[in-house]
Order: C-alpha cells, then sequence, then structure tokens
C-alpha cells in the first residue's frame, strides 16, 4: 500500500488500519475456499482426459458450444471443445478454469440459444486493452489469450510460481491485502459496497482477482454484478468440480442427507415426504428424484438449491428410479401397483403409465442420450419359478424382450454414460439367490445393441455372492455388492473373482467418490467411509433415521 502524503490525525489513522486489517482477516477465509487452490488452477481435477470429455461436458448441459462445426464470429470454423482442451493443454492450465470462466463471464456453458456476436467478442471477458482490440474479438482469440493470461500471471515475472512471492501485473500478492475495483455504476457496479480490501491466500486467488479485481455479490461485495464471488454457486452448486457430493435417502427420518465427500460433513439435510427410498440424477446432476415410499410420491430436488421444487403423486409404495440418458423421462417402479410411471422432465408430470408387471422392483437405465433402454426386474410368485428382466424400448414404447435371472431382481446397475455397443452389460442383484442354480444370487446381462436387428439380450454370467439385499454399484473397473452378511463385497468387473469384503452392520446403499466408498447402515443410521488404497476405515457419518440409497452427483 503506498504511503499517504496527507497528514492524517493518529487516530483516525489507527481506526482505518483496524479496519482494513479486519476486513482483510473476514474475507481471506472465503477467499480461500478448498477449491480455489494452485492444483485446480493448473491441473484441475481429472474431470477430463481428452477434447471429446469437454464436448460431453458441453453436451451435458446443452451448451451452444457442444458444436463441432461452430462459426466464429468471423466465419470460421471451430470445435470449440477442442479449441478449450488445446488451450488448456498449450498454456498448462486446467480445462476447468477454462470452463469455470466461460460460465462466470457469460454463462455459456449452460446457454443453448448462441450468443450474440457482441457477447461472442468477450466470451472470456479477455479485455487486452486499447493496443490491439481486434485481435482478441473472436471466440477462438478469447479462449486462447484468456488460457495464456491465466498461464503468465504464475510466471517468473509475476507470482512466480511455485514460491508465490511476486507481484501479479495487476499489484496482487499473496498474503498482503489489497484493495478491490471501484466499479463505476454505470458499469453494473456498485461503490456502495466495494471497493474492500482482500487477502489472497495463495497464487490461484491472486491470479483469479488479476482477472477479475472485484468481489461481487455472494462474499458481500457488489450486488449487482458477479466477480469473483461467482465461484461458489458456479463451482459448488452448478459444476460441483473437484467436490464430489453423496445424496443418502433417510427411509423412517423422511429426510435426503447432503455429504460433502471432501470434508466428509453433512452440509444440509433435505426435508421429504415419508419413506425416502431410492434415488437418481439427471444427467448433468442438477436435479435429484427420490422415491418417497410410504408417501407414493417421487420428490425432485434441485440439486443447486437444496430444495424440493415439487412431489409428483406416482403409483403405491414407488420402489426404483431411473433417469434417462438424454435427461428427457425418468421411471419409478410401483412395487404395490405393480404399474411403472413414467415422468416427462420438462413438465414434472407422469406422462404415462405402464400396467400389468408383477411386483416390479428395480429400474435401470443403460445407453446413451442416442438410444437406450429400460430394464425393470419383476418378481412372479411362487417361489419356485426364476424371475425376468424386462427390456422397454422407450421409441416404440413396448417391451421388446425379457431376460430370466434369479430371485426378486432389486437393483441394478452398470456404467454410465456409454453407448450399449460400446458397454452392454448390466448386472443385476437378487434377493433371494437363484432357485435352479442354487449357488448364483448376481447376475450379468449382455442388453442387446438397438442398432443391430436381431442383437438380442442375454444372460451372460453368473457371481457368487453372500444374499445380495439391496445395492450394486458399478465403478470405473470394479462392482460393489452389498450383502445380507454384513459386508460389501468388491469384483472387478466381469469376473466372479471376490477381491475384499468390507464389514459393516446392515449395508444399503453405495456410492463411490474418488477413492472413497460410502456404504450407508440402516441399524446404525450412519454411512461408513472406507479408503479403497489402504482398505480401512476412515470415518462413520451420523445421517437421519435408517439410511437405505446412497448415489453421487454426476
Amino acid at each position: 500500500m503506498a504511503v499517504r502524503r496527507h497528514v492524517i490525525p493518529v487516530m483516525f489513522f489507527v481506526i482505518v488500519g483496524i479496519a482494513i486489517y479486519s476486513l482483510s482477516f473476514a474475507q481471506g477465509p472465503r477467499y480461500n475456499t478448498p477449491y480455489m487452490s494452485n492444483e485446480w488452477y493448473l491441473t484441475g481435477c481429472n474431470t477430463f482426459s481428452s477434447a471429446e470429455d469437454v464436448y460431453a461436458f458441453l453436451d451435458r448441459y446443452g451448451s451452444f458450444l457442444a458444436n463441432e462445426a461452430f462459426k466464429d464470429v468471423d466465419g470460421v470454423i471451430i470445435n470449440p471443445a477442442q479449441l478449450i482442451w488445446d488451450a488448456a493443454q498449450t498454456n498448462g492450465v486446467s480445462v476447468e478454469l477454462l470452463i469455470f470462466t466461460l460460465e462466470k463471464e457469460q454463462r455459456a456453458i449452460t446457454t443453448s440459444k448462441r450468443l450474440p456476436n457482441w457477447r461472442l467478442k468477450k466470451i472470456m471477458g479477455y479485455d487486452p486493452g486499447y493496443n490491439y482490440p481486434e485481435r482478441h474479438t473472436t471466440v477462438r482469440a478469447q479462449t486462447d489469450w484468456a488460457a495464456w493470461q491465466f498461464k503468465r500471471y504464475l510466471g517468473k515475472k509475476q507470482l512466480n510460481y511455485p514460491l508465490c512471492n511476486g507481484e501479479t501485473v495487476g499489484g496482487w500478492r499473496v498474503g498482503i491485502p489489497k484493495m478491490t475495483t471501484d466499479n463505476d455504476p454505470k458499469e453494473g457496479g456498485c461503490p456502495e459496497l466495494e471497493p474492500l480490501y482482500v487477502t489472497p491466500a495463495n497464487c490461484a486467488v491472486a491470479a483469479l482477482f488479476t482477472y477479475t479485481p472485484y468481489v461481487g455479490q455472494y462474499w458481500g461485495g457488489c450486488y449487482k454484478s458477479g466477480g469473483n464471488s461467482l465461484f461458489e454457486p458456479i463451482w459448488e452448486k452448478r459444476f460441483h468440480f473437484c467436490m464430489p457430493i453423496i445424496y443418502v435417502a433417510n427411509y423412517w427420518g423422511s429426510t435426503v442427507s447432503v455429504i460433502d465427500a471432501g470434508t466428509l460433513t453433512v452440509k444440509k439435510n433435505i426435508p421429504v415426504s415419508s419413506g425416502p427410498r431410492r434415488i437418481a440424477f439427471s444427467p448433468g446432476g442438477r436435479h435429484a428424484y427420490v422415491t418417497c415410499s410410504e408417501a407414493n410420491r417421487l420428490a425432485v430436488i434441485n440439486a443447486e438449491t437444496g430444495s424440493v421444487i415439487k412431489n409428483i403423486p406416482v403409483g403405491d409404495f414407488p420402489y426404483d428410479v431411473a433417469a434417462s440418458p438424454d435427461g428427457k423421462k425418468v421411471y419409478v417402479t410401483n412395487l404395490d401397483s405393480e404399474t411403472m410411471s413414467v415422468i416427462d422432465t420438462g413438465t414434472l408430470s407422469v406422462v404415462k403409465t405402464i400396467f400389468g408387471l408383477r411386483g416390479p422392483r428395480a429400474v435401470h437405465t443403460i445407453g446413451d442420450a442416442s438410444a437406450y433402454r429400460v430394464l425393470v426386474g419383476i418378481h412372479i410368485p411362487p417361489s419356485f419359478i426364476n424371475d425376468p428382466v424386462f427390456i422397454y424400448d422407450p421409441v416404440t414404447d413396448e417391451f421388446i424382450e425379457s431376460v430370466i435371472v434369479g430371485k426378486i431382481p432389486v437393483d441394478m446397475d452398470s456404467h454410465r454414460g456409454k453407448a450399449i455397443s460400446e458397454d452392454p452389460f448390466v448386472y443385476v442383484s437378487d434377493l433371494i439367490r437363484n432357485p435352479l442354480d442354487y449357488d448364483y444370487d448376481l447376475m450379468v446381462i449382455r442388453v442387446g445393441d438397438p442398432n443391430v436387428p436381431g442383437d438380442y439380450s442375454e444372460l451372460y454370467g453368473r457371481i457368487i455372492t453372500d444374499r445380495p439385499n439391496f445395492n450394486i454399484e458399478v465403478d470405473r473397473n470394479k462392482v460393489y455388492v452389498s450383502s445380507g452378511t454384513e459386508k460389501v463385497s468388491e469384483y472387478p468387473f466381469l469376473s466372479d473373482v471376490n477381491e475384499w469384503n468390507y464389514y459393516i452392520d446392515s449395508p444399503k446403499g453405495i456410492a463411490r467418490a474418488g477413492n472413497k466408498l460410502f456404504v450407508s447402515s440402516s441399524s446404525e443410521n450412519s454411512v461408513y467411509v472406507f479408503d479403497e488404497v489402504t482398505r480401512s476405515l476412515i470415518t462413520i457419518i451420523p445421517v437421519g433415521d435408517s439410511p437405505a440409497g446412497v448415489a453421487l452427483r454426476p
């Protein structure tokens, strides 16, 4: 801070100094969130491994940039996903940083309609000043130059990463308080709230305030424009980069617990209707769908705000729920009314009820947005007859085939987001061991490819487990099965070799985030968290009464 040349009364100087110190101390922790780390700034959190991953992300959020033949402002055809990927790789910054900036500046990730050219010309908010303004008014130039600038802030002539003992071109330094800009009200600023003092906790924070030198409404700054405070709602609520979120349905507690998988704490308990049992997320993770068995309702939760936006009446005792890969439909099996409800996610209403399903429990969708199938587990008494999984074609609106599995199929899972031609395998958990093949209670179905005529579904394999009583989780190359023998068994994908057992009382729902395995214990009203690397228990998280289904927000 520059030394003032004016004569200032000593008392006034002391008061101002205390105020500045208080402001910098109060603001520091908010800016030093776990997500604004140097590692995130440079390498991200392994969300993307290719330009194809970037395209899939853009497509998931319905971005107009999900277009491999996008016409730039000057008419040049570009692939925005490839552009973002290349800019990140060339400049050594994370893809997450560039995607965050696109959303922060112009909402370019969640906007489906092409932005007008005047917004595209500043899509990354990069202002090169008055030297060469026309060189930076295309999408590709904005992306390239912004990525270059982000990396330059950390260079030896500025912050000098990793020592972080330098100063950016904007005068920001780590650990040193600096006043944010005094925004012009004509530009949407609010000088009544800013400037204020910020103390960057690391290189990433100093760099972000160099790029956008004001706070914004969510951190107690400007209420008319976003600024760096948009980091929290975009990062945590919308994209949740580097911050896995686990939802837990507490059956007798009539709540859904929201667990931060990073801090291993319950962020919120969301009240829902009675008997929450199973949870499914929309492909982008914006909505959670929860079957409330005792209330005959499907609760729809806005995952960004953590609030119930609608309770949809379905059939009697809704058991399981699955969302379509294109995000347009949700399927709910109703055990007591022996029906399946088909819900339109645009209107959040039941658009079709399918009757004549004996004892429907598990429901699962497999495939991608281009083509998918709906699998429904059926229980047909008497007990000596094996039960089928019915396979439903949403295009023809009919059940096209069935596959005989074990007794009472209660859960199904497969790799998510893959085309059936790429990965056609679905695991089926049977509540009772197969009465014909007494050793088997976990089945694998190979689903027929919709694009190949005559490719029918079939039973692919059988695996011996210990009475799988609730949930399966298929993640990467592993399969996890909760059983009635007080343990969760781990298998390699498409293998019957039991690699490990995690022991727990009354295991129910399972979800995996990174190297952490989350398992609900219905008898202990808690969630056990295991470390898959060390094969050890990390912690036990208290949740609501009788936790059942567990799901990872995608």
